[in-house]
């Protein structure tokens, strides 16, 4: 039923209108996580098809200007003049992906893209907990996971794949996310165990800091904090705040060689204090998961983004980027 509604949402003339009232109100800035080989299965919401990726952004070259967070937010400013509104291309943690795939379209279709890296998994090649989890949970077998343990109940997960089951999956990692963060990697474990599956095989896996070396060798690529080990920055001391930013900051530009400017909030979890610890240490951009335009009356210190997933159609990404139809409809 939804995906009728999104594609007569999508109808060109509903669109005009919606892209108009974001050409008034603001930018677009977009959240992706991964990109993967279009022969490849499909078993994470965090991995889009290299197909639907360029079909996403041959519709964003149709009546959008793709540019770079700084030059979206001097036309925000009223100090660049751009023909149509800008739209931004984030990517978060700094998956496999995104140097095998992602890089080479890049390359190919001349778009800026910004990419916030988490440096413990790359630095370790141990994956985090959250993807250890998705990568043992993967494929098309049913489970039931009791962690009990960390009173976090019972899950099922189903057999069948797609949106459904990853939802699921999703419930999973959302429950992880509340407790203590100490806990994160033994839930993680137990999923392994209780599932029969390794999470340090699949499809989230971390790029090495060669790869990442590449990454930032291409112009069009800038790279941005996304802290150390992906903390829940809301749990932590400001102290420990800005030891994981800093880590992750030197890390990025030793390995590198590249200014790091711009900072993206793990889960898109912040408050007062982890904000005024981002300002603090001279970020000149900090963004969320809010999925709404941005504003020039945003604090720059929590600009929105629209999460794209490996799920969505092509219809739905067209209707969420626009935003208020989504939330209206209660989607």
């Amino acid at each position: 039923m939804k995906s009728l509604i999104y594609r007569a949402l999508a109808t060109e003339g509903l669109l005009s209108r919606a892209r108009q009232r974001v050409a008034r109100r603001g930018a677009t800035v977009l959240l992706y996580h991964d990109i993967g080989d279009d022969a490849e299965p499909q078993e994470a919401w965090q991995v889009l098809r290299s197909a639907d990726f360029r079909a996403q952004v041959a519709y964003l070259r149709q009546h959008y200007e793709i540019v770079d967070i700084d030059s979206a937010w001097a036309w925000l400013r009223g100090d660049l003049e751009l023909p149509r509104p800008p739209v931004v291309l984030t990517f978060d943690d700094g998956l496999l992906g995104n140097y095998l795939h992602l890089l080479p379209l890049v390359r190919e279709l001349q778009i800026p893209v910004l990419i916030y890296i988490a440096t413990e998994h790359i630095e370790s090649q141990q994956g985090f907990w959250f993807d250890r989890i998705a990568n043992a949970l993967r494929g098309s077998r049913a489970y039931q996971l009791d962690l009990t343990a960390w009173q976090l109940g019972t899950f099922k997960v189903d057999q069948a794949p797609g949106k459904a089951r990853w939802a699921q999956i999703q419930a999973v990692l959302s429950a992880t996310k509340g407790i203590d963060q100490a806990a994160h990697l033994l839930v993680a474990q137990a999923v392994e165990q209780q599932t029969g599956v390794s999470g340090k095989a699949g499809p989230l896996l971390p790029m090495t800091i060669e790869m990442l070396r590449a990454l930032a060798a291409e112009p069009l690529v800038a790279l941005g904090v996304h802290s150390h080990g992906h903390e829940v920055l809301t749990q932590l001391s400001p102290q420990q705040v800005r030891a994981s930013l800093q880590a992750c900051k030197d890390r990025l530009q030793q390995w590198t060689g590249r200014e790091v400017r711009h900072m993206a909030y793990p889960s898109g979890f912040h408050c007062n204090t982890t904000r005024e610890e981002v300002a603090r240490m001279g970020f000149a951009t900090a963004t969320g998961t809010e999925q709404v335009v941005w504003h020039r009356d945003h604090d720059i210190m929590q600009i929105p983004r629209f999460a794209v997933g490996g799920y969505d159609s092509l219809s739905q990404f067209k209707v969420n980027i626009v935003g208020g139809l989504r939330r209206a409809l209660g989607f």
